[in-house]
């Protein structure tokens, strides 16, 4: 009698654990195909962590620019400064050292691949390559959310001049 109740127990148990690895599964499945897809930028903001105030330093009020997820585990994105950098010439070639320097700050580009970590939030890039060649192997972490057709993404906390901030990126699916 005692084999059969442990037998039966554990038999729960193992069971119980199977629905609890295939639900996490599924909902991992989930996360990864919300995710995965081709997203334009809507808006960079800065928030000064402090305030609160929302403000736009880095890539002007209204950035153009795309982040792409595949469902390899492999990402890309590309953003381009509001306004962007234009050159007095028709070509780059004719561009001074001042005008390529500005397009060079105007533009921001990385690609590798991307995990996920559905309990906290995160999405993390592990950076191939960059127009930044200093972040060639490095990771950045992203807390995530959806809502409707929309996809936040929010860096970790840095610091500059002095005050801590965090970059919010909010994208809509294309």
């Amino acid at each position: 009698m005692k084999y059969w109740i442990t037998t039966i127990a554990l038999s729960c148990v193992i069971g119980l654990g199977t629905v609890a690895c295939h639900a996490n599964a599924q909902s991992s499945r989930n996360t990864t195909k919300a995710l995965v897809g081709s997203w334009r930028i809507l808006s960079v903001e800065t928030i000064r962590q402090s305030t609160g105030e929302v403000f736009y330093p880095w890539m002007g009020s209204r950035p153009t620019g795309m982040i792409i997820y595949l469902p390899n585990g492999y990402m890309a994105v590309q953003l381009m400064r509001d306004p962007p950098a234009k050159f007095a010439s028709s070509t780059y070639e004719g561009a001074t050292l001042e005008e390529m320097r500005n397009a060079f700050l105007a533009y921001y580009a990385y690609y590798g691949r991307y995990t996920l970590d559905e309990e906290k939030g995160i999405v993390t890039h592990h950076v191939e390559s960059s127009l930044y060649p200093e972040e060639h192997g490095i990771t950045y972490k992203r807390f995530f959310t959806f809502e409707g057709d929309r996809l936040t993404l929010v860096t970790a906390p840095f610091v500059e001049e002095g005050e801590e901030r965090v970059n919010r990126l909010v994208w809509e699916r294309m």
